[in-house]
């Protein structure tokens, strides 16, 4: 359990510097960067230790490079985010200048209509400063967007797909949309009843939940939509029921993978629920936010991150520059939430209690004592001179259900 607001206020502040570091890094002396011949900056899918040798650009990685330097020192400011910026916005004639294959073109055609990665690429350009934000990239984004849904009410995969809504391409366009100022209240709204049918559905898929987790935490983040205390209460009763389905799976060290596709090409976005799922609850439910299963997830990712990088261990050896761009931001908004600290440490308290209550040894020493006590009422009522039946029957009956009832499977 943390133990206090200012310690994990000191942890998180540590692992943006150490995100910062290596995002500033790669961008800087990677080989992605380098073979680009002084023609803008980019970054991989790939972080860290084993990634600098990789001649390897993408829109997931460049745009989370984007958002981790925007909060970087002035001067890393000043170094990468121009280059970087102009990479994404003159993608396709830097490397068809490089001598790039017909398939690379065609491929970065593409991912200009992908839009979970128009998304991203707007999120992380939205949270540049004014003085260095490429103002032709950020209304190009913007309007890829805002003109190129499926319905008012969200998007599909990709900005020219026949079919959609869908929640996920919605609900990164949504957060992204709404960080850079536009109206959104429509998408939100569609987000909202989608979480609200797949709960009253009884969908508990991984799948499934993993989605209603990413549209909450773009309602919980996005404008001030959980201002409203009817539309808060709402979307706390949405986090108790998604906290009561997938807290045995906090201890699990997974992302969901989401599959999509396009013609003949297979798509795989990989969506850390738990890092969304611990700042909805840092927000809206405190007391879950303190719980030893989010907390004991919380560190592990702050120490990986301290360490070398935060990797999901079945997502591969190496480290997802979307993956720890995303845990930056989360960071990030952990960080706003510094303000529960009393309400943490009671809450974090009374489940450490609940959990030791819970435990296999307290539970066991309870029935020992519950089987004493049966044992103790039936030697004094076989030594008393007055028996009757109906005596003994309340408390040998009472003893027996506890008995019963803590020698059952603990949680």
């Amino acid at each position: 359990m943390i133990s206090s607001p200012a310690r994990l206020a000191t942890l998180i502040d540590d692992a943006k510097k150490k995100l910062i570091e290596l995002f500033a890094t790669q961008c800087r002396d990677g080989a992605q960067s380098k073979h680009l011949e002084g023609k803008g900056m980019a970054c991989g899918q790939f972080l860290g230790t084993g990634a600098a040798g990789l001649d390897h650009r993408g829109l997931h990685g460049t745009a989370a490079a984007i958002r981790v330097l925007a909060e970087a020192s002035h001067a890393v400011q000043a170094e990468c985010l121009p280059p970087l910026q102009l990479y994404v916005r003159d993608r396709q004639a830097i490397e068809s200048g490089l001598g790039a294959t017909p398939d690379r073109i065609t491929k970065c055609a593409d991912d200009l209509l992908n839009t979970v990665k128009v998304s991203e690429l707007l999120y992380g350009v939205a949270h540049v400063r004014p003085v260095l934000q490429d103002k032709e990239l950020l209304e190009t984004l913007i309007q890829q967007l805002r003109d190129r849904r499926f319905s008012s009410q969200g998007w599909g995969y990709f900005l020219d797909d026949q079919s959609g809504p869908f929640p996920v391409p919605t609900a990164y366009a949504a957060l992204a949309l709404a960080k850079a100022g536009v109206d959104v209240r429509d998408p939100l709204a569609f987000l909202d009843t989608h979480i609200s049918t797949t709960l009253r559905a009884g969908q508990r898929s991984l799948a499934e939940s993993a989605t209603s987790v990413l549209c909450l935490f773009v309602l919980t983040y996005a404008n001030s939509y959980a201002d409203d205390l009817a539309t808060r209460a709402r979307l706390v009763k949405y986090t108790r029921q998604l906290w009561s389905w997938l807290d045995p799976f906090m201890n699990e060290d997974f992302e969901q993978n989401i599959q999509y596709a396009r013609v003949d090409r297979t798509y795989y976005l990989l969506v850390p629920w738990q890092l969304y799922l611990m700042a909805i609850s840092a927000k809206l439910l405190p007391s879950r936010f303190a719980s030893r299963r989010a907390q004991a997830r919380l560190y592990a990712m702050l120490e990986a991150i301290d360490a070398d990088g935060f990797r999901y261990e079945h997502s591969g050896d190496r480290l997802s520059c979307r993956t720890n761009g995303i845990a930056f931001d989360i960071c990030g908004k952990l960080r706003e939430q510094r303000g529960h600290g009393f309400l943490l440490f009671v809450a974090g308290l009374w489940d450490r209690i609940r959990e030791l209550a819970g435990g296999r040894v307290v539970r066991w020493s309870i029935a020992i004592v519950a089987l004493g006590y049966i044992l103790w009422v039936v030697w004094v009522w076989g030594n008393s001179s007055k028996q009757h039946a109906q005596d003994l029957g309340p408390n040998l009956a009472a003893s027996f259900l506890v008995f019963l009832l803590l020698l059952g499977k603990g949680r």
